[in-house]
């Protein structure tokens, strides 16, 4: 009898990684990604001024990165309110709260911080959201993030309405 190391090398031995290669999204399906997925983002501002951006929507601005099942996946976007920080967290917070899902919400008010677990699958492996918040010359911008471990899914479309939904009051 062999270990189940030495059976996993003799099995991985037999096998090698086919060469990366670009296809449309719609011939894309049941095949594995070659390297991390990042979802299309603004690349450029609209700009008000000389120097002046505007505000962005929440779900323009929404990106993300990994491979489902495989890596963590890293639901991001941002927003901009008028607001100052002190006043837009316990906005989120009531915001996350309602949600339901999260728990262990804690804020940081002088990093200007928020960072919640959600765990609905029962593996004991919780998603994490994090929420940054930065004093800008004509308000703050918000930063969201939240992370889906390895193995785990969630999708995309409802995750970015539900951060979109977490900044929604703070407009």
């Amino acid at each position: 009898m062999i270990s189940v190391e030495q059976a996993r090398a003799r099995i991985l031995a037999a096998f090698a990684p086919l060469g990366a290669e670009r296809v449309a999204l719609a011939d894309a399906a049941g095949r594995v990604l070659a390297a991390d997925a990042h979802a299309a983002t603004a690349a450029c501002a609209s700009f008000a001024g000389p120097g002046k951006a505007q505000a962005q929507p929440c779900a323009t601005n929404f990106s993300s990165s990994g491979v489902p099942m495989v890596s963590q996946i890293t639901y991001r976007t941002w927003d901009l309110s008028r607001k100052a920080p002190a006043a837009v967290l316990p906005v989120i917070v009531r915001a996350i709260e309602a949600d339901g899902d999260f728990v262990d919400i804690r804020t940081d008010r002088a990093s200007g911080t928020i960072s919640a677990m959600q765990e609905v699958t029962g593996s004991g492996r919780p998603q994490i959201l994090k929420v940054t918040t930065r004093k800008q010359a004509t308000g703050t911008r918000i930063d969201i993030a939240f992370t889906v471990q390895p193995g785990q899914v969630a999708p995309e479309g409802a995750v970015r309405k539900a951060l979109c939904d977490f900044l929604r009051g703070t407009r």
